[in-house]
């Protein structure tokens, strides 16, 4: 069988998809996956085989996002999906997307959440279809609905009827969110979301860190991308200011992006590096103090692990209220400050409540299915 993933760029985009993609190569299938050049790297060293496509240019992001600047939530989405990721990003994307499905024949496209390119062309060409979310329920619910109205356009071109919305909601879906975290969202009516559970114990990687031992661990991240973004750099002094006093042993992790010797004071508690396996650290972490970013929050709980969420951008806030609503952790406002992201890791360390939340929603996404029979929902779909 040929499958065929897509996927946007950003590591928060592309990861969600490897896990399936990896598993179906195992079982003998022809995997390929298609995105921006940028993934290239992290697709190859995944051991997969890669197709590029175009996206749209900087200067176009910039004309489209220029005027929205800090926008928040549904109306960041309301701007993001239809002007961007499911308009031109489409635009840009559909000629060498188009040249691909052409000449690998897939059998089936799995596409993360937030790429269209490869849902438009499936109904085209009459391949059958999934996605896997890389939001929570909520959010993805939201960004369904953003969708509809340019993916009706995309369709209207090949003599397709059905409501671009539809399409969406009646695709089969995989998510790695369990259902106490994502609440009453909207999460398909008669097609539920298979809720598949994030292992984050397989394959732990070899790593030269390791922990002392002798006082708890606090685990903080912001992600690989926020060095990169103007003004979320300032977030790795603020984090280190913040857990000085605490009586813990802090490892913090920064990206490859991000040079070390541009922080001024690393309090004697903290260990800094540009990278360590997330999969290393979760099973000695007491508390995380991240950004809220799909793939660290998950692993986290998935590992039982209470947090600090500082949310940066995107469905991150969502995540964080979520969160919070559901006594895994407390969220930080908007902007944090030292003293606050102090006083909350405080108080979540000291909290039996929500340790005890966090043991349980790691019983519950254990309890998900697993990669190797999502896979096989996959399989079922041909």
């Amino acid at each position: 069988m040929r499958i065929l993933f897509t996927s946007t760029q950003g590591e928060g985009h592309i990861r969600p998809i490897l896990p399936y993609a990896k598993v179906l190569a195992a079982r003998g299938h022809d995997v390929l996956v298609a995105a921006p050049e940028v993934c290239a790297p992290i697709v190859e060293k995944a051991g997969l085989n890669f197709a590029h496509f175009d996206k749209i240019t900087p200067e176009q992001f910039r004309e489209i996002w220029g005027p929205h600047m800090g926008v928040r939530g549904e109306d960041m989405f309301a701007v993001a999906i239809p002007q961007m990721f499911a308009g031109p990003t489409v635009r840009a994307t559909m000629p060498k997307l188009r040249e691909t499905v052409q000449a690998f024949q897939p059998d089936l496209i799995v596409r993360e959440s937030v790429e269209y390119a490869g849902l438009v062309l499936a109904r085209e060409f009459g391949i059958p279809h999934a996605r896997v979310n890389v939001h929570n329920c909520g959010v993805e619910a939201v960004v369904n609905g953003c969708a509809g109205r340019p993916l009706d356009g995309f369709f209207a071109g090949f003599g397709h009827a059905e409501k671009g919305e539809d399409v969406v909601w009646n695709e089969t879906a995989l998510t790695v969110f369990p259902v106490s975290f994502d609440g009453d969202a909207k999460a398909g009516e008669g097609n539920p979301p298979l809720r598949v559970r994030t292992d984050v114990t397989a394959g732990i990687p070899e790593t030269d860190w390791h922990p002392k031992g002798e006082r708890p661990l606090i685990y903080v991240t912001f992600g690989t991308v926020a060095a990169g973004l103007g003004g979320k750099g300032s977030m790795f002094p603020m984090a280190l200011e913040a857990v000085a006093d605490v009586d813990a042993e802090v490892l913090m992790t920064v990206g490859p992006s991000f040079d070390i010797a541009d922080l001024v004071t690393i309090p004697d508690n903290a260990t800094v590096r540009n990278f360590v396996p997330q999969a290393a650290v979760f099973p000695h972490a007491s508390l995380m103090l991240c950004h809220g970013g799909s793939g660290s929050l998950m692993g986290g709980f998935a590992s039982g692990v209470p947090q600090v969420i500082a949310p940066l951008f995107a469905d991150q806030f969502d995540n964080a209220a979520r969160a919070e609503a559901a006594g895994l952790g407390l969220a930080a406002s908007d902007p944090p400050t030292a003293e606050e992201m102090a006083n909350l890791i405080g108080r979540v360390l000291a909290s039996s409540e929500i340790a005890k939340a966090s043991r349980e929603i790691a019983a519950e996404i254990a309890a998900q299915v697993s990669i190797e029979d999502a896979a096989s929902r996959l399989e079922q779909l041909v």
